[in-house]
């Protein structure tokens, strides 16, 4: 029997070519899809997508800027600075301060939404964007460095500076005008300003960030008040029972208002005082005010001093202290002050009478002036009246002009013979110095006279000369007490006494010499003559004799307890001929 062989009905399965062919059209489609969806859009954004609410699908990219700018009303995509108090503007390509606009970033963003680079990716993302929309942020960017430097130029111009207070003078017055303060761009705080505006869709301006500056001088009333009440009135200055006024134009004319620079450059107006003029109104009045002091004077009767005239302080304007008294009245309402005035108090007080009992003559010197010509016996009566009972205290310096003063202003004076060999002078300054030689007192200054004159003769060459102005004769008393002049005419001997007294004389003094050198003759021929006021008009009178000229040395030898001091006292005589005073004209 033949085996039978069955068969088995076959299951039913689509052919799996059917499944290669379904995805091979599916995936060929959306190859299709993708490449037609990407190069009809190629140069355009995706539709769906947006940036800021504003929907830029199938636009370019410049046409996605525009439509942002429009949205954003940024026309022109300028960047406007401004400054709020002023309305001043300063427009920028918005580059220049480093900035990349909102509309041109938004616009970059939104087109490169599915350009990844990743076609299936890029697909699906442009679908999504198509079938529900995308919105796009884009992320500012800011170039710190740009805009500052941006601005770091523009600062200059932005900066407004501050005006400082100022005075202006003319025929009406003083009016000071008020300070106004200036502007300043602040640098980070604009950068600030600009970086937060980074991305911004909401304005093309920014107000700009400003410092207020203050001004170097920023406020003159003090200085206005202080010019006004120092030129608003006559001042008035006085001294004991003496007053002195300035007029009021004067004293305006004292003060002025200048730029004086200061320390930092900056201009500082302020007031300033014409020192020198206010000097030109004082020095008459110095003159008013100048008064010498008068030492006391005293007379001794054996040993026994009285007070004869007390002493009186002078004054002497103190022209620079006085100028500042002058100044600060100005500032015053009262406008009346003092002078000041500095005291000159006299060489020997009313008090130096205690410490002048009980004194004794230490030196005494003589010289005769008989046949003295008119006038010489008036001179010398005048200078000894005026040096009579002078006194010298302990380490003090006697000057013979200081304590005499100007020959031509002593009562009783001729005044037609002083400055003459024989004018009367030098016969007291001669016996004062032949005084202190033998009271072995310092010599200071000593002068001999320019010729010989035969009334201090002999000794030679123990003369002094006094000019005043010039030439004085100036001794210090160190004995350590003090001392008293004696300066006495004696009209019956026709001679002049100068007596120096004091407590003790521990000393001894001796002369060596003189020694005489260089004599020269006098001159030949006739006597000089000479016309001198004073003089009656038909009389002539012998006032200088012929002497020669030498050169005369004398030595001093001082001993005292502490020692011994020698002095060499140097003449120098020239020759003189005779010399007649004939009478001048009144």
């Amino acid at each position: 029997m033949q085996p039978t062989v069955a068969s088995r009905p076959r299951a039913f399965r689509p052919p799996l070519v059917y499944a290669l062919v379904i995805g091979a059209v599916l995936a060929t489609a959306v190859v299709v899809d993708l490449a037609t969806y990407m190069t009809r859009h190629r140069d355009e954004v995706f539709p769906g997508v947006e940036a800021g609410g504003v929907e830029l699908g199938g636009l370019s990219e410049s046409e996605s800027v525009e439509k942002l700018r429009a949205a954003a009303g940024v026309a022109d995509g300028a960047l406007t600075l401004r400054d709020s108090v002023d309305g001043r503007e300063w427009r920028f390509a918005p580059a220049d301060l480093g900035l990349r606009p909102a509309p041109e970033t938004a616009a970059r963003a939104a087109f490169e939404f599915g350009r990844s680079g990743r076609p299936i990716a890029d697909f699906f993302r442009s679908q999504r964007a198509r079938w529900r929309g995308v919105s796009v942020e884009a992320d500012p960017t800011f170039d710190d460095g740009q805009a500052r430097q941006t601005l770091s130029t523009l600062a200059p111009e932005v900066d407004v500076a501050p005006i400082d207070a100022r005075i202006e003078v003319d025929s009406d017055g003083v009016q000071a005008f008020a300070a106004e303060p200036g502007r300043q761009l602040d640098l980070q705080a604009t950068l600030d300003l600009l970086r937060a505006h980074a991305g911004s869709l909401d304005s093309g301006s920014i107000d700009i960030a400003m410092l207020i500056t203050a001004s170097r001088v920023f406020d003159l009333a003090n200085v206005e008040a202080a010019y006004d009440l120092a030129t608003s009135g006559p001042i008035t200055l006085t001294w004991r029972r003496s007053s002195f006024s300035a007029e009021a134009e004067q004293v305006a004319a004292w003060f002025s208002i200048e730029d004086i620079a200061t320390d930092d450059g900056g201009i500082l107006p302020s007031i300033v005082v014409d020192r020198e003029a206010i000097r030109a109104w004082l020095e008459p009045i110095a003159e008013q005010i100048r008064s010498d002091p008068v030492p006391a004077r005293f007379d001794v009767d054996l040993t026994s001093v009285k007070l004869v005239s007390p002493a009186s302080i002078g004054g002497m304007l103190d022209i620079e202290g006085s100028i500042e008294r002058a100044i600060a009245v100005a500032y015053t309402d009262v406008r009346v002050g003092e002078l000041a005035v500095q005291e000159i108090r006299p060489r020997a007080g009313t008090d130096a009478l205690r410490s002048l009992q009980e004194v004794l003559p230490i030196a005494q010197a003589h010289i005769g002036f008989e046949g003295a010509p008119p006038g010489m016996f008036a001179n010398i009566t005048a200078a000894a009246g005026r040096l009579n009972g002078a006194a010298l205290a302990p380490g003090q310096t006697f000057s013979f002009l200081q304590e005499m003063g100007d020959p031509l202003l002593l009562e009783g004076v001729e005044p037609a013979i002083i400055g003459l060999p024989a004018d009367g002078i030098g016969h007291v300054s001669t016996a004062a110095f032949r005084a202190a030689l033998l009271a072995g007192l310092p010599i200071d200054e000593r002068h001999a006279p320019l010729t010989r004159v035969g009334w201090y003769e002999p000794p030679i060459g123990l003369d002094a000369a006094v000019t005043h102005g010039e030439r004085d004769l100036r001794f210090t008393n160190d004995t350590g007490d003090w001392m008293l002049f004696k300066v006495l005419v004696d009209q019956q001997r026709i001679a002049l006494s100068w007596t120096i007294y004091a407590k003790t004389q521990p000393r001894v003094v001796r002369f060596i010499g003189p020694t005489v050198s260089l004599v020269t003759p006098p001159p030949d021929g006739l006597a000089e003559i000479r016309e001198t006021e004073g003089i009656p008009a038909d009389a002539a009178v012998q006032a200088g004799w012929a002497r020669e000229g030498a050169l005369v040395v004398t030595e001093r030898v001082v001993s005292a307890t502490g020692g011994e001091r020698r002095d060499r006292i140097v003449s120098e005589y020239a020759p003189a001929g005779d010399l007649i005073l004939i009478g001048g004209a009144p």
